[in-house]
C-alpha cells in the first residue's frame, strides 16, 4: 500500500535559492552593471564602443599569435590595419555624411514650412468625399499634429548638433582605448575580475553563452548594415534623390531596430521625396525601391546571416523593442535584441540552476517496499 502524498514545503528550496552564493554573486554583478549604465550611460559610450571593437580585433591577434608572432607584434599589426581603415573612413565617407547631415538639419525649418504650406494647399479631390466642415477639421487637426512633430524634429536636430564636441572627442578617444584594450587585455581582465565576487561560475556561464550568441549576431548585423546601406545609396543616387548618402546610412542602420526601424526611416524619406518631387511617380518609385530593399533584407539576408544567432520569436522581439524603449528610450530600442537575448539566457540559466538545487518532488516511500507476491 502506497503512503498518502505529502505536499512539499517550498520554503527550504526558496531559501536555498536566495542564499546560494552563485545567485548572490550574479545579483551583485548585474546590479553593478545596470547601475553603471543608468548613472554613467553617455560617458561610457566610448568605452563600450572600444570594448566591442577590441573584442573582434582580438580574434585577429590570437590568430597571429598561434602562427608564432609575439603579443606585441600581433597587436601592432592588427591595430595598424584598424587605424588605417578608421582614418580612411573618418576622412572620407564619415565626413561626407556629416556634412550632408548638417546641411539637411540647417534646411529643416525651411522644409518644415514648405511641407505645411503644401499640405494646407492639398487639392480638394484628396478629401472630396467629406463635407466641407469635416475637411477643414481634418486639415486643422493634421496640420497641428504636423507642426508639433516637425517642431520636435527641428529641436532634436539642433540638440544633436550641440553634442558635436562630445562626439568629436569620442572619435579620438575610441582608437586610444582600443589600443589599451588590445595591448593590456590580460592586465585589465585581472583587475576587473579582482573586483567581482569569487563565486561567479553562474555569471561566467551566462557570459560564455551570451558571447557565443552575440558574436554571430554582431558580425551578421555589421554585414547587413553595410549591404543595405550600399544598395540604398546606389538606388537613391540612381533615382536623383537629393540626400542619397544620409538616407542610405539611415536605411542601413535601421536594420538595428527590428520592424520599427524601417518604418521610422520611411517617414522622413517620403517627406523629403515629397518636398523634392511632390506627389509624383519619382516619389512613388523612391518608396517602392526602399520597400523592395528592406523586403529582400528581411526575407533573404536576415535568415541567411542571422538564422542561428539569437533565435527570438518576432513577438518577443517586438515586445523587447517596446519594453526596453519605454525604459531607456533610443538606446533601449537600439539594443533591444541583445537585451532580450541576455534576459532569455539569464532566465534559462536561473531555471536550470534552480532545478539543480530542488530535490525530487516524489521521494522514496517510507517503510519497507512490498515484496513479490507468493
Amino acid at each position: 500500500m502506497k503512503p498518502p502524498h505529502r505536499s512539499e514545503n517550498p520554503l527550504p528550496a526558496l531559501r536555498s535559492l536566495v542564499t546560494d552564493p552563485q545567485i548572490v554573486s550574479l545579483v551583485i554583478i548585474l546590479a553593478l552593471g545596470v547601475g553603471a549604465l543608468y548613472f554613467f550611460g553617455f560617458q561610457l559610450i566610448p568605452f563600450l564602443l572600444a570594448f566591442v571593437i577590441a573584442y573582434f580585433l582580438d580574434a585577429g591577434v590570437q590568430r597571429l599569435k598561434r602562427r608564432g608572432l609575439g603579443h606585441g607584434l600581433a597587436v601592432t599589426l592588427v591595430y595598424t590595419v584598424y587605424l588605417v581603415v578608421y582614418l580612411v573612413l573618418l576622412a572620407g565617407p564619415v565626413q561626407i555624411v556629416a556634412r550632408r547631415a548638417v546641411q539637411l538639419a540647417q534646411n529643416l525649418p525651411a522644409n518644415a514650412d514648405r511641407l505645411l504650406a503644401r499640405f494646407s494647399a492639398f487639392p480638394d479631390p484628396t478629401l472630396g468625399l467629406f463635407p466641407e466642415k469635416m475637411r477643414q477639421d481634418v486639415l486643422e487637426l493634421v496640420l497641428a499634429q504636423m507642426q508639433n512633430a516637425l517642431g520636435f524634429l527641428v529641436s532634436g536636430s539642433f540638440g544633436l548638433i550641440s553634442q558635436v564636441t562630445a562626439w568629436v572627442m569620442f572619435s579620438f578617444l575610441v582608437p586610444l582605448l582600443v589600443l589599451f584594450f588590445l595591448k593590456d587585455k590580460d592586465v585589465l581582465l585581472q583587475a576587473v575580475l579582482r573586483c567581482l565576487p569569487r563565486n561567479r561560475e553562474l555569471a561566467s556561464q551566462i557570459w560564455r553563452e551570451m558571447e557565443q550568441r552575440m558574436g554571430g549576431y554582431v558580425r551578421g548585423k555589421i554585414w547587413e548594415i553595410l549591404i543595405v546601406g550600399a544598395v540604398s545609396w546606389v538606388a537613391f543616387w540612381a533615382l536623383g534623390f537629393d540626400y542619397p548618402v544620409v538616407f542610405a546610412m539611415l536605411s542601413g542602420f535601421s536594420a538595428l531596430i527590428p520592424f520599427l526601424g524601417m518604418i521610422g526611416v520611411a517617414i522622413p524619406l517620403f517627406i523629403q521625396g515629397y518636398l523634392q518631387w511632390g506627389m509624383t511617380w519619382p516619389t512613388g518609385w523612391l518608396m517602392i525601391v526602399y520597400s523592395i530593399i528592406h523586403f529582400v533584407d528581411g526575407n533573404i539576408l536576415v535568415p541567411f546571416m542571422l538564422a542561428h544567432a539569437v533565435k527570438l520569436h518576432p513577438v518577443t522581439i517586438l515586445l523587447a523593442v517596446l519594453l526596453f524603449g519605454s525604459v531607456w528610450g533610443f538606446w533601449g530600442v537600439l539594443f533591444a535584441i541583445p537585451l532580450a537575448t541576455f534576459a532569455r539566457i539569464l532566465l534559462n540559466t536561473l531555471l536550470d540552476h534552480r532545478d539543480g538545487l530542488t530535490p525530487p518532488a516524489d521521494g522514496p516511500a517510507d517503510g519497507p517496499a512490498d515484496g513479490p507476491a507468493d
